[in-house]
This record gives C-alpha cells, structure tokens and sequence, in this order.
C-alpha cells in the first residue's frame, strides 16, 4: 500500500490507548525487538504518556532468544536507542537448558518470550505488557487459520486487542487496525531506524508465504472477517457463561456434571464449544484436538435413549436421557517428584507447590489407596455411593515421608503440610483472550479446588503462578482504533 502519514493529535493517540488501559503509578512493560512495528509501539506509546501526562512507567524489554548470531548485537542496538530517548531498558536472554528446539522453533521461542516478558512485568511492578502487532499481522494470522480448515470463529476472531496472561497482565495490542507501511513511514518521519529480521523473508516460514500471497484487497477483507469473527465469538462466549448455571454445571468426585436441558438454536453450538472446553480442562490439554470436533458433534447429536461414552482429549464423556459427565481418562497418567522449592503442573489440571524440605512423589493412586483415604475421612465424606472411583484414580495423590494425601478429598487436613494443590483450567490458565472472560469467570468457581499451602516458589517451565483473575476494561472490537486516515478495527500464532 501507499504509505499514508501519521497523525499523531491527540484524538489519534486516544484511539490507540485508552485511559482504563492502564493504572495510575505502575509500570508498563514494551515488547521491543527493533523491528520497525515494535520501534513504532514504542514511540508512539512514549508520546502517548508524555502528552497526556501519564505517571506510569515505561520500560522497554527485549528478549534475545539466543537463536541467531546477530541477536545479542540487535538487542544492544534497541538499548542505544532507548538510552539515547532516556527510555528505561533491559535486555533479558534466553538460556535453552537443553539443546535449542528443532522442531517449533517459532512456537517455543514465543513461549518462552511471553513468559521473559511477565517476569519483566513482575520485576517492574507492570500491569500491562504492549506489543506491536498490525493490521498485517491481523490479516496473515486470520489467512493462516482459514487455510489450515480453521471454521470456528474462536480460531477466525485471531488476535484479541486484549488477552490476560497468567491470569493477572494486561497483554495490549494497540496497533491492531494500522498498516505496517504506516508505522514504517512514521518512523522514518522520525529519523528512527528498525532492524529488519532475516527470518521475515524466508519463505521456508508459512507466514512469510501467506505475508507475500495478501495483498491490500486481501488485507482489509481479513480484518472485516476478523471483526464479524470476533463479534460472534464473544456473543459465543456470553451464551456459555449462561449455559454453565443453565446446566447446572458441577465437579462432583473429580467428575464434571450437565443436567442435559432443551437448547435453542445458538445454545446447540455453544453448548458443543463448552463440552469440548470441558473436555480439554478435564483431560489437562490445551485444545480440543482439531480432527475429533466431529466427533464430539456426532455423540452430541446422536440419541439419548441409552448410555453412551466417547473419550476426546484424555477425557471420558458419558451421556444418558438426562445427564451428561466427564472425567479423565485412565491413560497416560505419571509420576513425578517434586523437590523442595519447585512447582509444578501435573497432568495438566493440578498445579502443585514444595514449600517444606522433603522431596514428594506425585502419582495417581490406585483403587486400594484410594479406600484407605476413604476411610480416615468422616462419615458425610467417605459415603462411596457419592463417589465415583474412576475418576479419583485419575486425580493428583501426594506421597511423602508423613503419609500420603489426595487433595481432592483431604483439602483440609494434609498429613504432607507444606504441599500446595490447586486445580487448574488449562486451555485458560497461561493466555485468555477478551473475548473469553465471561467463560472464565464462569468456571473458576466451579473448579475452585485448593489444599494446603500455595506459595511462590521456583518455578518449573511451563509453571504458572496461582493468580487471581484480573479486571479487563476494552474497548470494543468495532469502536477501537477508528481514525479519518485509515480503516481499523481492534492463540498460538502470534498470541
């Protein structure tokens, strides 16, 4: 595209951030790799604060991944250019504790970044951490997912301009509606250079393909999908907070229970989307895997006259007349230990903590094991008539030096008194999409299971702190970013 001049009045700065964006006095952390959409972010964010009098502090934060020769000399280059406009900057490098990845390079770096960066948010006392994502980036992430038979529109809203990370940072995406050509001439309005990445013109990468096959025609009709996609996803989300209460949706002995209700039409759709969530949580993946979506659609919709079971992500999904129930499925369970210290997440649905001196063996327990618990515990307890074995064999048992425990059952009284356990919802638990807080605040207490002591302690990648939701304030996807200049509209891809 031809690139048009940015008008940086404070009407324009408005549209990119708004005042509920950020808190009063906290820092706020800048994801700057050098390249011209990050250098713009930057700037633009730093006459935002400076024009408007913002108290918050700015620190930019490059990641060096480790993963090219030039990297280490790019990052000290960003850290020129900050020093030179008195901007706060550090520089955190990322040590591969094996061998550096071969496979999903792209996707574990980014990982790894996203958690470089709230670790910086942490050490800055910051809320919100802002990256420099555009319209393009919008446009090739909404190609890439349409072209790989992506339907759904959780998978077409592409890029939230806000997610929660860890359930507690702000993860900003302000330049979501702005041409990458846009940003470029700005900066050179500004005698600021960028680093151009080798690796962006390498078409051994998709995106780099799908980056050259868009053209602006193809650029603008994305971002017209990704704002219906969006609008319908969030509309999706509503509707499965109400499906939750609607189904009296319960964890009964490490089983999930729906009382099965007539739907209507858009409550069919969504009721599948959160039975598949369902799944996933109960099952400790992060997805719903792609090729049993008509799976699951086939055993919803088939007759109810009898009992029937399927097993979709490590999940077990069994449906009568009246109820529907799922539990994990009774494969590929470990064992780990857990030293002094350290947390961990194990099988993907209990985050456990070491804060005492012994190390603990972290296992499924077997039925016997099981039994015995059952009967220290009291009688309005241990009633196995309310319990379902299955289920509990699946579940977390902590094995230690002063017994053994299963949180599940003994929340209260730990004979392993320095262990920590809360249940997790894995799909939600490291990235959550705006779009889907109503979800989220729907099932935390649903799975609000803790036992013991839940501490801060070293973490254990891919670890994730136990942390409170936080409050999201966004505008909405089809008011954000509109400007007289150019048109705009405001998970693993680019996050």
């Amino acid at each position: 595209m031809n690139a048009v001049v940015l008008d940086t009045r404070n009407d324009f700065l408005s549209s990119l951030f708004d005042q509920n964006d950020f808190s009063k006095g906290e820092g706020i952390i800048a994801a700057v790799s050098g390249g011209s959409d990050s250098l713009a972010m930057l700037f633009l964010l730093y006459e935002y604060l400076a024009r408007f009098g913002r108290k918050e502090r700015l620190v930019a934060v490059t990641v060096d991944h480790g993963l090219r020769h030039e990297s280490a000399n790019e990052a000290r280059i960003v850290a020129e250019l900050c020093a030179k406009n008195n901007i706060t900057h550090e520089i955190f490098t990322l040590t591969w504790y094996k061998k550096k990845p071969v496979r999903a390079i792209s996707q574990r770096s980014r990982v790894a970044r996203y958690n470089l960066l709230c670790d910086a948010a942490e050490k800055y006392d910051a809320r919100v951490i802002v990256t420099g994502h555009t319209l393009n980036d919008q446009a090739e992430t909404y190609t890439m997912r349409l072209l790989r038979g992506g339907t759904s529109w959780r998978g077409l809203a592409a890029m939230p301009r806000l997610s929660l990370l860890r359930q507690k940072f702000l993860l900003l995406r302000p330049l979501l509606g702005i041409w990458r050509a846009t940003l470029r001439d700005y900066l050179l309005k500004h005698s600021i250079a960028w680093i151009d990445d080798p690796t962006n013109a390498n078409p051994s990468y998709e995106r780099v393909r799908i980056r050259r096959s868009l053209n602006d025609k193809a650029v603008l009709e994305a971002q017209k999908a990704v704002a219906a996609a969006a609008c319908k996803r969030q509309r999706e989300a509503e509707i499965i907070a109400v499906l939750t209460l609607k189904s009296r949706m319960r964890l009964q002995s490490e089983r999930l229970w729906f009382d099965l209700q007539p739907l209507g039409v858009d409550e069919e759709k969504a009721f599948a989307t959160l039975i598949a969530l369902s799944a996933a949580i109960m099952g400790g993946t992060q997805h719903l895997i792609a090729n049993q979506q008509l799976k699951l659609k086939t055993f919803l919709t088939a007759g109810r006259n009898r009992l029937r079971r399927t097993t979709i992500s490590g999940a077990v999904i069994e449906i009568t007349n009246k109820f529907l129930r799922i539990w994990r499925e009774k494969r590929n369970l470990t064992s780990c230990l857990l030293v002094p210290g350290q947390t961990t997440i194990w099988d993907g649905r209990y985050r456990v903590n070491n804060s005492g001196w012994e190390t603990v063996l972290l296992r499924p327990p077997t039925q016997e094991e099981v039994r015995q618990i059952l009967s220290e515990l009291p009688e309005y307890l241990a009633d196995v008539h309310e319990l379902h074995f299955p289920s509990l064999e699946t579940s977390c048992m902590v094995c230690g030096k002063s017994g053994f425990d299963l949180p599940v059952l003994t929340q209260h009284s730990l004979k392993n008194s320095n262990i920590g356990l809360q249940r997790i919802t894995l799909p939600f638990d490291w990235l959550i999409s705006e779009y889907d807080i109503p979800i989220l605040e729907a099932l935390l207490p649903i799975f609000a299971i803790k036992a013991g002591k839940m501490t801060k302690t070293t973490r254990n990648f891919p670890d994730l702190e136990a942390l409170t939701l936080a409050t999201i304030k966004s505008k909405s996807m089809l008011q954000g970013n509109m400007s007289l200049t150019f048109p705009s509209f405001d998970q693993m891809e680019l996050i």
